[in-house]
């Protein structure tokens, strides 16, 4: 799509790996990009000078530039940059805030109650899928009232989902997909740590790519991004949990996914191995072992169960 006066330009807070790479591919298309850095930290701004989306310093000079502010923030601040917005100096035609973070349904009708009340329109997204593969098989979801006038942009070059108007419907699918997924990687490297301990990892692995090929793809796509993205997936998980309570059912195994998760955050496995980019299944379940993420989360439990 080439860029016209008439094309929507779009805000990006912030330009972590997700929200560079949604930058990154908006102005690919044509759109023009802008982003607010001001207090933001080297590596944020290092990823916007590589996706080439444009500063305009502060979060009220970009709220009265673009057509839509997309939010990409870890889901415990995404609360906190709804309510920046929301105090922005009010404008005749405000931004459409969209919502991209893995929080819960009721956080995301929370933001838009409050962001309704300043005068700006809201949509609730998810993004499900890799930052490094978002054109060719990531799904974007969006509920809401303008829901439509932003699929319409997306449309063109993502695959998208309009879920209706409910401010949380975006949300609480998130939630479902992220339920599946963390609790499939957190089982599957439990077992693997298992294996390690029994002297048959190998065996374990080739047996498991014999018998479930699809999930091996899956889990070979996903898990290596676990070390460095762990802390952020406990904020995913409890929002799991939360959504769970909600509806008045047990969440055991997002409960069990967390409490790993915690166990791995805590172990401090590096984000890579230092002769390579991207961990393979192998060793990080070795680097795991090594780490003793299962001791770690015995002796956690052990600790509450004397409190």
């Amino acid at each position: 799509m080439s860029n016209t006066s008439a094309s929507p330009t779009f805000g990006i807070l912030y330009p972590g790996e997700m929200g560079a790479a949604v930058g990154e591919l908006l102005r690919s298309q044509g759109f023009e990009v802008f982003t607010a850095l001001s207090g933001r930290s080297p590596a944020t701004r290092e990823r916007a000078k590589r996706a080439e989306i444009r500063d305009l310093g502060t979060v009220e000079q970009l709220f009265g530039r673009v057509r839509f502010l997309l939010s990409f923030v870890p889901p415990n601040a995404a609360l906190g940059v709804a309510e920046t917005v929301a105090a922005c100096p009010p404008r005749r035609t405000p931004p459409v805030f969209v919502d991209f973070n893995s929080t819960g349904p009721s956080v995301a009708r929370g933001m838009a109650e409050s962001l309704g009340k300043a005068g700006i329109d809201y949509v609730d997204g998810a993004i499900h899928g890799q930052a490094c593969h978002l054109s060719s098989s990531a799904t974007v979801y969006l509920s809401g009232t303008r829901r439509d006038e932003l699929g319409q942009v997306l449309c063109d070059f993502l695959r998208v989902r309009e879920l209706g108007p409910d401010d949380g419907a975006a949300s609480q699918c998130k939630m479902l997909l992220a339920s599946l997924s963390k609790s499939l990687v957190a089982l599957f490297l439990e077992a693997g740590l298992l294996a390690k301990e029994a002297d048959q990892l190998e065996l374990f692995l080739q047996q498991a790519r014999h018998f479930y090929p699809g999930l091996m793809r899956a889990i070979e796509r996903m898990a290596p991004t676990y070390p460095a993205h762990a802390k952020r997936r406990i904020g995913e998980v409890v929002d799991v949990e939360e959504t769970f309570s909600r509806f008045g059912l047990r969440h055991g195994m997002a409960t069990e996914t967390r409490r790993f998760l915690e166990a791995l955050a805590g172990a401090n496995v590096p984000a890579s191995p230092h002769n390579s980019e991207k961990w393979t299944i192998k060793a990080l379940i070795e680097a795991l072992a090594e780490a003793g993420v299962l001791r770690a989360r015995e002796e956690c439990d052990r600790d509450v169960s004397s409190t």
